[in-house]
């Protein structure tokens, strides 16, 4: 374990904590009704693990609470780094990010540049979801890309370089 948040250079950032029923939500994001509870060293992930595991992930979870601009930003650095095979799973939060400006497609396209392929992941966010896995589909390859270019509240996104219809 790391003792540090992702972010796209080295710095220090305000911890704003959840609420009681879901610390899930704790974010380096200032939100309405959540508080700062303190501050934490920040860096992007290539710097903060090593060679070997960058060169062995095989799946990068992003849930970050409206800072996946940053926190992909920094890993474009890296991205290279990772095997062809590995994929980001990413819940991006485009109505929380600091640039108003900011679309889906801004922030993920320096990866469709390097040969990733955006697959929507469906989510409900439903408990019961959970229950019965099985029921849950399996990620879409997103072909129109204009669908990108709305600032949406939530979207869950695979990015992977496999070619294909679903995953």
């Amino acid at each position: 374990m790391v003792a540090s948040a992702v972010s796209d250079r080295e710095q220090e950032l305000p911890l704003f904590i959840g609420p009681n029923w879901n610390l899930g939500e704790t974010t380096t994001i200032a939100r309405p009704k959540l508080r700062e509870q303190g501050r934490v060293p920040a860096a992007p992930l290539g710097s903060l693990l090593t060679t070997e595991e960058l060169a062995t992930a095989r799946m990068i979870k992003i849930d970050v609470e409206g800072a996946e601009d940053r926190v992909l930003a920094g890993l474009l650095a890296s991205v290279d780094a990772l095997p062809a095979d590995a994929e980001l799973v990413v819940e991006l939060s485009p109505s929380w990010w600091s640039d108003p400006e900011l679309r889906p497609i801004d922030v993920l396209r320096p990866f469709l540049d390097r040969g990733f392929h955006v697959y929507l992941l469906p989510n409900d966010y439903l408990p019961w979801r959970y229950l019965w896995p099985r029921d849950v589909g399996a990620p879409q390859r997103l072909r129109d890309l204009t669908e990108l270019e709305r600032r949406v509240f939530r979207l869950d996104v695979v990015l992977s370089r496999t070619d294909a219809e679903t995953l």
